[in-house]
């Protein structure tokens, strides 16, 4: 399969993982990976998955962003804080004291 990025490079992946067990928070969803050599992210969750949970997120003026996804087995409600690439890095090492 070819995969076009937000970047618009074009990358062709190199299989498909079948119901790859994801645990986010108490939950999980199982899903269907194509795998990329060479990404410079680790997962990258798209319209598949924002469609599977149903995802809505919520952005707020001082820029913090929630993100509510629902389960698809049991419809129960999970909503999660997110942070701009690198923070949680940079905060955790604040809290650290370095």
């Amino acid at each position: 399969m070819n995969m076009i990025s937000a970047n618009a490079l074009s990358n062709q992946t190199i299989g498909l993982i079948h119901d790859l067990k994801v645990t986010i928070g108490a939950y999980n969803f199982y899903l269907q990976v194509q795998v990329v050599e060479n990404a410079s992210y680790e997962m990258l969750l798209g319209r598949p998955f924002l469609t599977l949970t149903e995802a809505n997120t919520q952005h707020y003026a001082n820029g913090d962003s929630h993100i509510t996804l629902q389960d698809p087995n049991s419809k129960a409600i999970l909503t999660l804080p997110t942070c701009a690439r690198g923070n949680a890095q940079e905060k955790q090492s604040a809290s650290m004291g370095f």
